[in-house]
């Protein structure tokens, strides 16, 4: 289990003033690296150099979304690790611990020169998972691609898209999602399942359909390639 405090700045907040939905997985994603740096572990949580842990899906529910200027807690917990997979969950508290938004995520433990999964061993399983952890999975990678899907825009791939990886980071894809839908939607629940990474000079297509709530996004590249798919089921929070 680990702890990181924050308070929501302007600059991560809407037209409405509440926490932009990638802003959100920012805060978990930041959580999980310092938990790697204060084990010793470093930002790529592993013991050794040229493995890092690639992101392969979200699964988070939010019960309120935080506003301007509100102290906050995320809270995460490296659950289970099998075979190339880990399990971390998140919860984000307010300043009453009320829980305001939950998230399950799976990760793969990759060596980025061989481009191949990595078995993870059990000095970093030990590391990462205390004996107290709840070890249900909760969440299922994968996401449907089928749909009635339409065409919404094109995104050329530049280098301020990229992370340290030098692929594009996984929370853009939630910035670009969230962007085909209404301002005013409010999102009660964000699953993403990432298929592939994209790079500088790629053209990512975004194509957009409507299950009942479910808003959904797919992006393919230039080679009609699976990049990502997004799932946002519409709420009914107030805005105000």
């Amino acid at each position: 289990m680990y702890e990181m405090n924050l308070r929501v700045r302007y600059s991560e907040t809407d037209l409405f003033r509440k926490l932009h939905l990638h802003h959100l997985l920012d805060y978990f994603q930041d959580a999980a690296t310092f938990h790697s740096i204060d084990l010793g572990l470093g930002k790529w949580g592993d013991f050794v150099e040229g493995r890092v842990w690639y992101l392969l899906a979200w699964d988070v529910t939010i019960y309120r979304n935080p506003g301007i200027g509100e102290y906050l807690r995320v809270v995460t917990d490296p659950y289970k690790m099998k075979g190339f997979y880990g399990y971390r969950r998140f919860f984000l508290k307010d300043e009453k611990d009320t829980v305001i938004a939950a998230g399950e995520s799976i990760w793969v433990l990759m060596d980025i020169t061989k481009k191949l999964p990595v078995r993870i061993s059990e000095e970093l399983t030990r590391l990462f998972v205390k004996p107290e952890s709840d070890g249900t999975i909760r969440i299922k990678r994968k996401l449907s691609e089928k749909g009635e899907w339409e065409r919404v825009s094109t995104i050329e791939i530049t280098d301020i898209f990229l992370d340290s990886n030098q692929h594009v980071n996984n929370v853009f894809y939630v910035q670009w999602a969230r962007m085909v839908l209404a301002e005013d939607l409010v999102i009660s629940r964000l699953r993403t399942d990432y298929r592939q990474s994209s790079f500088e000079g790629d053209t990512l297509y975004v194509d957009y359909c409507q299950e009942g709530m479910i808003h959904k996004v797919r992006f393919t590249n230039q080679d009609d390639v699976l990049i990502a798919l997004v799932e946002m089921e519409a709420g009914t929070e107030s805005l105000e």
